[in-house]
């Protein structure tokens, strides 16, 4: 029986035949002799006999089990978060196409007509609208990209 302290009381009704007997007590790993005296007993004046057993090993270490739980908590919704950005990407046509590797190609202006066009077609552009031949029209698609590698610098 434990009381609110956590201290243990064990009750033994002891006869005369028991007087002598050695009790081997064995709590947590460590054991503790008692000898029952009936005689020492008798001449207490509440008829008790008490003994204080003190255990010399210190409380057992917490598990693991709380650092695990916690682990597989935030893989499960790291799980979940990727699962979900995966299912919103899927629902719209744009994240459909994302997810099977398209991109929208970059958009630049042309420097002698200001048309949008697309970045691999520049140079294309440049020789067939503006008459370059394809040396100065890669030098022109090199100015115009070089504008947007560096924002801000010419």
């Amino acid at each position: 029986m434990t009381d609110n302290d956590g201290a243990y009381t064990l009750t033994i009704n002891a006869d005369d035949d028991d007087n002598g007997t050695e009790i081997l007590l064995t709590l947590r790993g460590e054991q503790f002799l008692h000898v029952i005296d009936l005689d020492t007993f008798r001449m207490t004046a509440d008829n008790r006999m008490t003994q204080d057993l003190q255990l010399s090993q210190s409380p057992p270490m917490p598990g693991l089990g709380g650092g695990a739980g916690c682990c597989l908590l935030l893989f499960a919704l790291v799980f979940v978060s990727t699962l979900l950005k995966t299912v919103a990407g899927l629902a719209t046509p744009r994240g459909r196409a994302a997810f099977q590797g398209f991109r929208e190609p970059n958009y630049h202006e042309c420097p002698e007509c200001n048309a949008s066009i697309v970045q691999h077609q520049l140079v294309v552009h440049f020789i067939t609208e503006h008459d370059y031949d394809p040396v100065e029209a890669g030098e022109a698609t090199g100015l115009v990209l070089r504008k947007s590698w560096f924002t801000g610098e010419d």
